[in-house]
């Protein structure tokens, strides 16, 4: 990366309040010369480094600690989509992360002899966040989850609360290699030889849905910000499906539903039950007839964290954002429909007749 190439990326976004997004996407794409900077203060193993050292489009990894190279602007991470222009519609829908595939392959040698599926878990977060007693879980409180049949779970737990597998009855066992776990490259090996993963609000949770991993987030009532309100899914992750409190400090119900959900999995690997697909859809066809519009979207929503590509909800995501009047939303939807079922003519003859 040359400092010219950087003073190209410099001249189009050094004054924030110059900053376009057009004109920063062309000068990134043009240049390719974009350092990240990893600020993972108080931990020496530098955890994310290895993560993300490939991925496209950045220039050089930078690590806390380490000398920074010569650069012309700085742009906070949380920053980027304002910058960039992102809207809900157009953040991407594919997976940005990949474990490395040696590591992957041993991971699955090992985990073959284990019966079931096999489910990654996390129950805890870091002591020291100020919210983390309302996001973290005592284990020997997933007792009902532990002994659904069919399952092994694997634990990726890591930190003081590691320590609560042993404290587990023997009728209930989980797979423990959490010592072998280093940095979030390690973890990424591991995730994606699972078959799902369930965890509470973590860095785990977004681990696994970059990777595009199928992933359920066990979520406190008063969610972050990034899990946005009256959605089952994400748009940060597609695989991603959200389980979340219905009171405060209430767990039992999200743990009986994510139980649940879990039982009726298909027999076939990760395959959802079409049952289950289907009666969501109908829930949500029910409360849009019936005028309840918010409630039919999070109905959709959860039945494209099982199903991606379920055609019928992304058009009828496209139906109701043109009732609420959100033309640019209901266009992104009404387009991904065609795309994922071009045959269908009720969804082009929708999209004409309500942009016409």
């Amino acid at each position: 990366m040359s400092s010219a190439d950087v003073r190209k990326l410099a001249s189009a976004c050094a004054n924030t309040r110059h900053w376009r997004p057009k004109r920063v996407k062309r000068s990134i794409a043009a240049t390719k010369a974009v350092i990240a900077k990893i600020t993972k203060p108080r931990n020496p193993n530098k955890p994310l480094v290895r993560a993300v050292k490939d991925l496209p489009g950045i220039e050089q990894i930078v690590a806390r600690g380490d000398p920074l190279p010569p650069f012309d602007s700085h742009c906070p991470l949380l920053s980027l989509p304002y910058r960039l222009g992102s809207t809900l519609e157009t953040l991407p829908s594919r997976p940005y992360l990949a474990a490395e595939p040696g590591r992957v392959a041993a991971w699955r040698r090992r985990l073959a002899p284990l019966p079931g599926r096999r489910v990654g878990l996390v129950w805890a977060g870091n002591p020291t966040m100020a919210a983390d007693r309302r996001r973290s879980i005592a284990l020997d409180r997933l007792g009902a989850l532990l002994r659904v049949p069919g399952t092994t779970f694997v634990s990726l737990q890591k930190g003081p609360a590691r320590r609560q597998i042993d404290q587990l009855p023997a009728s209930l066992r989980v797979q423990d290699w959490s010592e072998e776990l280093h940095d979030f490259a390690d973890t990424a090996a591991l995730i994606a030889a699972l078959d799902l993963v369930i965890s509470v609000d973590t860095g785990v949770v977004h681990l696994a849905g970059a990777l595009g991993k199928p992933v359920w987030l066990l979520n406190r009532f008063d969610r972050c910000w990034r899990w946005m309100l009256d959605r089952e899914d994400s748009p940060w992750y597609p695989s991603l499906r959200q389980f979340r409190q219905a009171r405060p400090n209430d767990w039992d119900g999200a743990i009986a539903e994510i139980c649940l959900a879990l039982e009726r999995l298909g027999d076939a690997g990760m395959a959802p039950a079409e049952a289950d697909i289907a009666e969501l859809f109908r829930a949500g066809m029910t409360a849009h007839k019936a005028g309840r519009r918010r409630e039919a979207e999070a109905k959709y929503h959860a039945v494209l964290a099982l199903d991606p590509e379920h055609a019928d909800s992304l058009h009828l995501l496209g139906v109701a954002a043109l009732q609420a009047g959100k033309h640019q939303l209901a266009l992104g939807y009404l387009g991904e429909a065609i795309t994922t079922a071009p045959e269908n003519g009720t969804y082009h003859g929708n999209l004409v007749a309500r942009f016409n």
